[in-house]
């Protein structure tokens, strides 16, 4: 081959490869609705909001939700979808009507929606802390070991970091002294602090959003009444100069979030909507999710449940996003991440089997008028032909349709199911590895564990309806009323006059209106057993507990504790050794009942919980489950924990066996202190009570106790625990 022939192949190569990369290089820098970069100047106090937001060098990741392929193909499919759904929203018209109404901007996009977003990463690996390491310190009292959970105070051991509002405080545990804080313009949603990595996850009202119309074209749009969860990532190496370093943004309300190594994990609600002629859809940094990553689980989806990783060292990030209806609770394991949504039967779900009931009592000429609009599913049109023909009978034609309706629907049997999604983490690789249901309601996250890497373990309530359908009767409004009585009072004496109408009045119309009730029927507690290789139930518990409900729970060696209360609190010892036959091995009455339960060790189990008006502290030996002993208790008069809604409120320091607890007493409604319980010689005994008006957290930093309240922080010796000092935070 010639040189000239040469030079000419190389030039149709390069021009090949510039074709080629000029598309790509304009999405890669050319960024739609971008927003939230500027510049803040780090001082001691730093003023954060959603507008101005460190600039720091920027790289770029993969398109969120890429090589995800199990949600749509497209926007279409994703609208296509959501207008089957619409038939749900007819029902529900039946008893109400909603209107929406938001400012709107139209964006069209010619080239699809590419998912390139900036991010801020980290310039370079944080270096590692110079600081030593302190013997010991406390943790946040999690459920998983190795995966942390948000709270509203943390330490890393020389650091405490406390969210108060909208501020954080970097306290120096050592001089007690405020080092920095950081100023927000939104609420504080949690906080971690992992290394020199410190996680400030706030959210706010309001911004912009987005409605898909095609494969091309979205409208930006204006929401008052949704939220946006937000997500800041400092290094706090130097805690006088936090530095930001992530950014990030994520369609809907902050509902939980989880740290699995340097993995942070977030999980928000956003609503799906149906808005002009579009559907809204989830973002992150203000760039919509890919139609792959938007998967479709729930039968009745009214939101998008989110879940976020993002590498706290890269600021790399991936998004999946579930259709689904509120998100319960979650739970996470090492490997996997599984988000709870509970479905409870509702009215308007009667409302087909009650016209289709109705079309068989009525006659001919009203029943094939409604048949017409219920093989449309047009269920509003036939209730109202139902409803106009019921309002000409009398009362007693009336009472015979709906008794009769009434017998057929109360033979229907339907129940609260809770549907567990489960999405496989590596870091930011999310991949969801399918769902299962179990009949009952979840209490809390320590009412399901991960047996091992093939089992899972679920205790429900368990509730049972029917319908129960009932008729009210608007009376006719006869015009010749024409005058109303008023009674007029003045310095004790009353005089009744009468107000007559002369005006033409229209006769009101008596109206029959129909209405479907669930009645519960039962109620049991349950053990369910899942394989999460192919996500069935291979084994159960039922009949647990009649007309009570689950308490607490807490999974030990292969023994799941659980406790159920209605007038007595029954713990019970359920052996999961063999997944598919658990069994009931122990059984404990004790009066009260117990919120929380915490392994100390040693065969032991705290229990918190109410006996009547007392906060009642139990101690149980749980050596042999087949016989569960309660060995000792403290009873705490007109007394109340924030542990009994939280179990972050709750410290153990194993060392010097003391447990911390915020209380209030008779005469406060708020704590006045933390009291702190020994369980040495395996009996409790109360030890000091750390005065302390509104605290709500303890932590321990080697040799120091330091109690916590949103204004506060107080410090103490151990073991005598005098107190030696305290910050005011402001």
């Amino acid at each position: 081959m010639s040189v000239s022939s040469r030079s000419f192949s190389v030039l149709i190569i390069i021009a090949l490869l510039i074709g080629l990369l000029i598309p790509v290089l304009v999405q890669y820098y050319s960024q739609p609705f971008e927003e939230f970069i500027g510049n803040t100047t780090i001082t001691p106090t730093i003023s954060v909001s959603s507008s101005s937001i460190m600039n720091t060098t920027s790289t770029k990741v993969n398109e969120i939700g890429q090589g995800i392929p199990i949600g749509f193909r497209s926007y279409m499919d994703l609208i296509n979808y959501l207008d089957s759904k619409k038939i749900i929203a007819e029902l529900k018209s039946i008893q109400q009507s909603k209107k929406s109404e938001s400012q709107v901007l139209w964006v069209p996009l010619s080239s699809g929606l590419r998912m390139l977003s900036d991010v801020t990463p980290l310039a370079a690996r944080m270096e590692e802390s110079t600081v030593p390491s302190p013997p010991r310190y406390s943790e946040t009292n999690i459920q998983v070991k190795g995966v942390d959970e948000p709270d509203i105070a943390k330490t890393n051991g020389w650091l405490i970091a406390i969210a108060s509002e909208t501020v954080v405080y970097l306290v120096d545990p050592m001089s007690m002294t405020v080092l920095s804080k950081l100023e927000f313009n939104d609420s504080i949603r949690g906080l971690y602090l992992n290394n020199d990595s410190l996680i400030v996850i706030t959210c706010f009202k309001g911004g912009k959003y987005f409605i898909v119309l095609s494969d091309t074209e979205i409208k930006q749009i204006y929401y008052d009444d949704t939220y946006k969860t937000q997500i800041y990532i400092y290094n706090v190496s130097d805690p006088y100069v936090p530095k930001l370093m992530i950014y990030l943004n994520v369609s809907g309300d902050y509902k939980s979030s989880r740290l699995l190594n340097r993995t942070l994990y977030i999980i928000s609600q956003f609503p799906l909507n149906s808005i002009e002629n579009g559907y809204t859809i989830p973002n992150v940094n203000n760039v919509p999710i890919s139609p792959h990553a938007i998967v479709p689980v729930d039968y009745d989806p009214s939101q998008y449940t989110i879940v976020l990783a993002v590498d706290l060292d890269t600021g790399e990030y991936n998004a999946l996003s579930f259709m689904t209806g509120s998100a319960s609770w979650i739970y996470m394991s090492l490997n996997r991440l599984y988000v709870v949504h509970t479905e409870v039967p509702r009215r308007w779900g009667g409302y087909p089997l009650l016209l289709e009931t109705a079309i068989k009592l009525l006659p001919e000429n009203v029943s094939e008028n409604m048949k017409v609009y219920l093989e449309q599913k047009q269920y509003r049109k036939a209730y109202d032909v139902f409803i106009d023909y019921l309002s000409s009978l009398d009362k007693l034609d009336i009472i015979s349709i709906v008794d009769n309706i009434s017998l057929v629907a109360s033979k229907e049997s339907l129940s609260t199911k809770s549907i567990f999604h489960v999405i496989r983490v590596n870091g930011t690789s999310l991949s969801y590895e399918g769902s299962f249901t179990v009949p009952g309601r979840v209490l809390d996250q320590f009412s399901m564990e991960q047996l091992d890497d093939e089992h899972f373990i679920v205790a429900t309530t368990y509730d049972n309806y029917t319908y129960k359908v009932s008729y009210s009767i608007v009376p006719h409004y006869d015009p010749q009323t024409r005058r109303s009585r008023v009674i007029i009072c003045n310095n004790g004496t009353c005089n009744e006059t009468v107000i007559y109408v002369n005006q033409s009045i229209t006769p009101g119309m008596r109206k029959v209106y129909i209405d479907m009730q669930l009645v519960r029927r039962y109620r049991d507690n349950r053990v369910y057993i899942i394989n999460l290789k192919n996500m069935s139930i291979v084994g159960k518990l039922t009949g647990l507990a009649n007309n009570e409900r689950i308490y607490s729970a807490r999974l030990l060696n292969n023994i799941f504790y659980l406790v159920t209360f209605r007038t007595i609190d029954p713990l019970y010892a359920i052996d999961v050794s063999n997944p598919e036959e658990p069994k009931i091995i122990g059984f404990l009455k004790i009066p009260g009942f117990s919120e929380y339960l915490h392994p100390l060790g040693n065969d032991l189990l705290l229990g918190v919980g109410m006996d009547g008006d007392y906060l009642k502290i139990s101690l149980f030996n749980i050596s042999d489950p087949r016989q569960i002993r309660e060995i000792s208790l403290i009873k705490i008069r007109f007394s109340w924990s924030p542990l009994l809604y939280d179990h972050h409120a709750i410290t153990i320091d194993p060392l010097y066996k003391y447990v911390y607890i915020p209380i209030s007493l008779e005469f406060a409604y708020y704590t006045v202190g933390v009291i702190t319980i020994t369980y040495e010689n395996n009996s409790l005994d109360v030890i000091k009570l750390l005065e302390h008006s509104r605290a709500v957290r303890t932590l321990f930093i080697d040799n120091r106790v330091f109690t916590i309240s949103e204004s506060l922080v107080k410090s103490y010796q151990l073991p005598e625990l005098n107190e030696t000092g305290e910050v005011v935070l402001s």
